[in-house]
């Protein structure tokens, strides 16, 4: 039988309870009942116990047979009501019911069973040699059903049934055993000591049920201790981990910090020496330069300072993303307007290089921030030209609308990637294999802001690449309700409609541009 525990707090004032047998709590006496009393033992006494008890009844009522001289009728009926309660307690013995209330059925039979010895008692004549026996079974009976199970309850039923006994003796058929003679005597023994062992038995009793329930709320005030110290233990575990995680945290931001600082460092550093050294030129030979030197040193100085404040400004996007301190306000677009606005920003760029830009102009409303959108577009064509081998070509292209998503790609014809640079793409401060085919700086910053700034407008980045084949970025923005185009871009291919989503992106694009 499945055992159920029903856990209740109990504390030091439940101790209390013990005295008077039984908990102020319901639930707590309940419980106490459950494990006290055990169903496994009147599980065992109701297989094994009840057949000899049967068989015992039976040898009774054999004597009551040929011994009983008067009365027999009703000392029959009375045997017959003893043993059918036996029998189908123990045809029964498994349904759910009996299971569940045989400690209560097991003490209404042991008072129906000593009312009917009684009854017994009352109806064979004083003089009748089998009297006596009866008078002794009764003892016997109930102190055998008690031994079966120490009960302080129980006990008292049975010093209770056995003062009925006496009394029936005394009160109703005028016989004291105590005042006859002969064998009387020891009738009256044996009823005296068996009264007194129960007496006694029963003192026994609730002391071992006082200290059963003392040590039961002793075990559960131990329980709820353990409890409560697991939980603790758990708590202070969790608060270990999330110290550990923000310790993480901390020694990698700390890392990130001191690459930042040597990363401008290095990057700066270079710009500054070209700008410096052009100042020393001019400062020098500026009257003797021809006009068209004088521009190209000041251009030179402007390509310098711009690179600067690129480099500059790829940190402060690092550092707003990181700290959360950037804002995303949507609106409604045309995506195709944006990427013409980022291919004519770094078309001088590409031509530097020969690369040339090529994009088909289509109408495609986006819902997203047009800002961001501009920043990521100029991120993954700046990567294009810096990573494209020269005279080469890079391709803006708009991929269509699925799903509730407008899709744009920049593809190269650079080196494409391998699986080391795939697993690598999105993270901060990464370096892939492929270098930079003019010179150009790279502080592995670029696609992590790119793919942070994409995952703030609801959208997913990914790439297409294979080694040597060049590299396809992909991104996918939240559509306008409304699409429109004005027919004049091509359709891709349906490969590139597909968009496959891959999880690794990166961005080296070629780029010269070509605007159409």
């Amino acid at each position: 039988m499945e055992r159920i525990t029903v856990t209740v707090a109990c504390s030091e004032h439940d101790y209390r309870g013990a005295e008077r047998l039984r908990f102020a709590d319901p639930l707590l006496e309940q419980e106490f009942q459950r494990e006290y009393f055990h169903p496994k033992a009147y599980d065992f006494i109701s297989t094994w116990g009840l057949p000899p008890g049967v068989a015992i009844l039976l040898g009774f009522g054999w004597l009551d047979l040929v011994s009983i001289s008067a009365n027999q009728g009703v000392v029959a009926t009375l045997r017959f009501l003893e043993i059918l309660p036996l029998v189908l307690l123990w045809l029964f013995r498994k349904h759910p019911l009996i299971i569940r209330g045989l400690r209560g059925l097991y003490t209404l039979y042991l008072w129906w069973l000593g009312t009917s010895v009684l009854l017994i008692i009352a109806a064979v004549p004083p003089a009748d040699p089998v009297h006596r026996a009866y008078v002794v079974s009764l003892p016997m009976v109930v102190l055998t059903m008690f031994i079966a199970k120490p009960y302080w309850r129980l006990a008292l039923t049975c010093s209770a049934l056995l003062a009925v006994e006496y009394a029936l003796l005394v009160f109703g058929m005028g016989v004291d055993p105590l005042l006859l003679g002969g064998d009387w005597r020891g009738v009256a023994g044996v009823e005296l000591v068996l009264l007194s062992a129960l007496t006694i038995g029963a003192i026994t009793c609730y002391v071992i049920e006082t200290g059963e329930r003392r040590e039961f709320v002793a075990q559960h005030i131990l329980r709820e201790a353990r409890a409560c110290l697991a939980a603790q233990k758990e708590e202070l575990a969790d608060t270990l981990s999330s110290l550990e995680v923000a310790n993480e945290e901390l020694r990698r931001l700390a890392r990130e910090r001191s690459e930042l600082a040597a990363i401008a460092a290095h990057d700066l550093k270079n710009p500054l020496a070209g700008i410096k050294l052009q100042l020393e030129l001019l400062q020098r030979y500026s009257r003797r330069m021809s006009p068209q030197q004088f521009e190209a040193t000041l251009q030179t100085m402007t390509d310098a300072a711009e690179r600067m404040l690129s480099i500059i400004s790829t940190f402060l996007d690092h550092h707003a993303i990181e700290t959360g301190n950037f804002n995303v306000v949507r609106s409604t677009f045309d995506l195709g307007e944006v990427l013409a606005a980022a291919i004519k920003h770094l078309q001088p760029r590409s031509a530097a290089k020969g690369i040339t830009l090529r994009f088909e102009r289509q109408t495609a409303m986006a819902l997203a921030d047009p800002n961001l959108v501009l920043h990521v577009a100029k991120n993954l064509i700046s990567n294009a030209i810096k990573f494209s081998p020269l005279n080469s070509t890079v391709e803006v292209f708009l991929a269509g609308c699925s799903d509730g998503m407008v899709t744009f790609g920049v593809r190269d014809q650079g080196p494409g990637l391998t699986e080391s640079d795939r697993a690598k793409l999105f993270g901060a401060f990464q370096r892939l294999s492929a270098k930079p085919t003019g010179g150009e700086s790279s502080t592995g910053l670029g696609l992590s802001i790119t793919k942070r700034m994409v995952e703030a407008m609801s959208g997913r980045i990914w790439c297409e690449s294979e080694p040597g084949n060049g590299a396809t970025f992909f991104v996918a923005l939240p559509a306008a309700s409304q699409q429109s185009s004005d027919g004049t871009g091509a359709v891709l291919p349906a490969s590139v409609e597909a968009h496959p989503q891959c999880d690794s992106v990166q961005s080296s694009v070629p780029s010269r541009v070509l605007a159409r």
